[in-house]
């Protein structure tokens, strides 16, 4: 596409100006199309599995290094930083402190947390056991010099709550909120879908710390609008879904899904959402009226183990058991988590599990696996309806789980007063955004075969100005006044958000080229009819929505009208 970086004998100097102009910095007002790397693909290559994987290779942002790991070109590097731009601004905004930690992180501040076991972590391939407690299986690790083993953070409560720790003592120093925006790294089983499912991305990670359980539901409360309008800002239509805590804890969470067809999530919602329910939970972590599946069904029995104990479960045919629901039941109990469900009648011996259940007034229903058509658990005019998702974010709120653990307390004021205080460990939640994985849900839910669409917030360019090729204008004073004075009332569209395609090819490729990278507003000039400017507009509107558009104008009014329609 943007062709002219990769010459032979290119300057040190020269380099430099280059690498200026593509993130828009020294003294230039606009990018000239010529100067920027981005080598696009005329075909989708045959690994792209998602349109915004194909999308975002034909265009140039990216390439891929091996599996899971992805080289961001420049043009993908301008919409990264726009993203974290978005990001940024929204934790700010609710009083976050942005910071900058160490992905290398010791091991023993993962063990400390419970995470990761002694054992785990142990080799530099990271062959941690697969379900393990502390998730080992996804962690990288390797070993210094001195034998001491180290941790390529997926996650940061440890080292944030272990900072906490260190510097605060007192509970005036709450609330509190943490954040930082960098690169994360998964040992993922099967990565897949370019930018949705790495083994190195970038992410938007938030711990909070607060004095009492009150105060850190109103920061649950407070981070998850906040990432509601920031999704929003960004021209899409999240969805938060009732999740489980996993591996990471805590006693509330949930997810925030982008809906599309491509999404590897379930999520089960309930019909009557838009009428005010709002009802939605992952598959894993939903309940549904089961009344109308288990009429007149007859029972199966279930063999349950669950450590050294075996259980019997009656459940309707046709129903299953919800591993997840049973095993939190059972822990929650104080009976052993769940080894294992047989669809199979239990040896003699087994305890029925009915009773267990019933000392907690629960019952069948609380832990099996609601599907779509069920009833809502939470109104009656509704049932439950399947959508697939992209999970963008994740919020958790931890309680004590790491600070007890790590000695994050605080002292409190007793209750008898008279100057007495007491240590209290610190309610923390933290709050997770997949910054890279944004770039390709905004596409799956906005791009398609022609090219890309990002709202104006995102984009690596508000608008590209085609113009004749450079030889062209420099033989034509006309033609080169008339450039040049198009040029200077570009600062109306913002500094060096513009990109100047005077590139020898012809205006069809030059537009087709944009369409594709995705650039707002596409300014279309003849050498020779100054009447007719076309103006190509492509791009995602503050209301959520597609916004393609083609208007002609005279040429002394193309800049203004493209400043008009990208701010729809």
């Amino acid at each position: 596409m943007f062709r002219g970086w990769h010459r032979a004998g290119v300057s040190v100097g020269r380099t430099v100006r280059w690498m200026q102009h593509v993130v828009g910095g020294g003294s230039a007002r606009v990018t000239r199309a010529g100067s920027v790397f981005t080598p696009t693909l005329a075909d989708v290559p045959a690994d792209a599995s998602t349109l915004s994987h194909g999308l975002l290779l034909r265009a140039g942002y990216a390439r891929a290094l091996a599996p899971g790991l992805h080289m961001l070109l420049p043009m993908g590097r301008r919409v990264l930083e726009n993203v974290s731009g978005a990001v940024r601004a929204a934790m700010d905004g609710i009083d976050g402190n942005e910071c900058t930690m160490p992905h290398l992180v010791p091991r023993e501040l993962w063990e400390m947390s419970g995470r990761l076991l002694p054992q785990e972590a142990d080799s530099e391939q990271g062959d941690e056991k697969e379900g393990s407690k502390g998730g080992g299986s996804e962690i990288f690790a390797l070993e210094d010099r001195r034998g001491k083993t180290l941790v390529l953070a997926p996650t940061h409560e440890e080292v944030f709550t272990a900072l906490v720790a260190a510097e605060l003592d007192s509970y005036k120093s709450l609330p509190l909120r943490l954040y930082q925006i960098g690169t994360k790294y998964r040992d993922e089983i099967r990565p897949r879908f370019g930018l949705m499912r790495a083994r190195e991305f970038v992410m938007k990670d938030m711990y909070t710390f607060d004095v009492d359980e009150t105060a850190a539901r109103e920061t649950y409360a407070t981070v998850t609008a906040a990432y509601t309008q920031l999704l929003v800002s960004l021209g899409l239509r999240p969805l938060m879904a009732a999740a489980d805590t996993g591996n990471i804890g805590g006693s509330l969470s949930h997810e925030f899904h982008v809906m599309a067809d491509v999404g590897e999530d379930a999520v089960l919602q309930c019909s009557g959402a838009d009428d005010g329910c709002g009802y939605a939970a992952n598959v894993e972590e939903a309940g549904g009226d089961m009344a109308a599946r288990a009429a007149g069904a007859a029972s199966v029995e279930h063999t349950v183990l669950a450590g050294k104990a075996t259980y019997s479960l009656q459940l309707p045919s046709g129903i299953e058991v919800n591993r997840l629901r049973l095993t939190r039941v059972l822990e929650s109990l104080g009976h052993n988590g769940l080894d294992g469900v047989d669809v199979a009648a239990a040896p003699s011996g087994a305890m029925p599990l009915e009773p267990v259940l019933a000392s907690a007034s629960l019952g069948w229903e609380d832990v099996a696996s609601a599907r779509a058509g069920d009833g809502c658990p939470c109104c009656e005019a509704g049932e439950l309806v399947e959508r697939r998702g992209i999970e963008v974010g994740h919020a958790f709120l931890l309680g004590t789980k790491y600070s007890s653990g790590m000695g994050a307390v605080v002292r409190v004021p007793t209750r008898d007063g008279g100057g007495l205080t007491a240590e209290r460990p610190i309610e923390m939640g933290c709050y997770g955004i997949g910054v890279s994985r944004l770039m390709a849900a905004v596409q799956e839910v906005h791009g398609d075969k022609d090219g890309m669409r990002w709202p104006l917030a995102l984009a690596p360019f508000v608008a590209t100005l085609i113009v004749p090729p450079a030889r062209k204008v420099a033989h034509s004073p006309e033609l080169a006044a008339r450039v040049a004075r198009l040029e200077a009332a570009l600062s109306v569209l913002g500094e060096g958000r513009v990109l100047v395609d005077d590139r020898d090819m012809s205006n069809g490729r030059k537009k087709r080229e944009a369409a594709l990278a995705g650039i707002p507003a596409a300014i279309l000039v003849h050498s020779k009819a100054p009447e007719r400017a076309e103006v190509h507009i492509r791009m995602v509107t503050s209301g959520g929505a597609a916004h393609d558009e083609v208007v002609v104008v005279h040429e002394d009014a193309a800049i203004a009208a493209a400043a008009r329609l990208v701010q729809k």
